[in-house]
């Protein structure tokens, strides 16, 4: 147990973070570039525990993914339930935990994430939960290497950005 997420939470995250950014000949994937690590710390912190977000009901599903997260749970808690949803849905449905499936089974679980199929909780809606997944696990490959993601600079370097230099201002926070 990490503390936040179950031990079998983190490994699925981890093969999560893989399928969201594979790993090539070009640059490390996901969980290589260190997206666990930056997905962790950001649920340790203030934005995981819901610091600055309104979470009062009522809760009215919107018509479109443009109004954002709209859920009493904090952030560390969506991905608690979300990812133990997955993987008993993976068990159920095809045989193995998440992270003992192949990378195909594994895309096609994500699909049925994204769809709705996935039987989660009634206060996570499986859709939104799969948008704040794949964001969250983007940002991990791309955020300033300080904050656990982005090992060394790789990711930046694999598209050419040079970083944000010697006098960048950060709060600490990223959100």
């Amino acid at each position: 147990m990490t503390g936040i997420l179950s031990d079998t939470a983190v490994a699925t995250l981890g093969c999560i973070a893989d399928r969201v950014f594979p790993p090539d000949q070009e640059c490390a994937g996901g969980r290589e570039l260190g997206v666990v690590q930056y997905v962790l710390g950001q649920l340790a912190g203030p934005w995981g525990q819901g610091e600055r977000m309104y979470r009062q009901p009522p809760f009215i599903p919107p018509p479109h993914a443009g109004h954002g997260w709209q859920s009493g749970l904090t952030p560390a808690e969506a991905f608690g339930r979300g990812l133990a949803a997955i993987d008993e849905h993976a068990t159920r449905q095809h045989g193995a935990p998440f992270a003992a499936l192949p990378a195909g089974r594994q895309d096609q679980v994500l699909s049925e994430l994204e769809r709705g199929a996935v039987a989660t909780p009634p206060d996570l809606d499986p859709a939104q939960f799969f948008t704040l997944l794949v964001e969250t696990c983007v940002e991990g490959v791309f955020s300033d290497p300080r904050y656990g993601g982005n090992r060394n600079g790789e990711a930046w370097a694999w598209i050419g950005f040079p970083g944000p230099g010697e006098h960048a201002e950060t709060s600490g926070d990223l959100r």
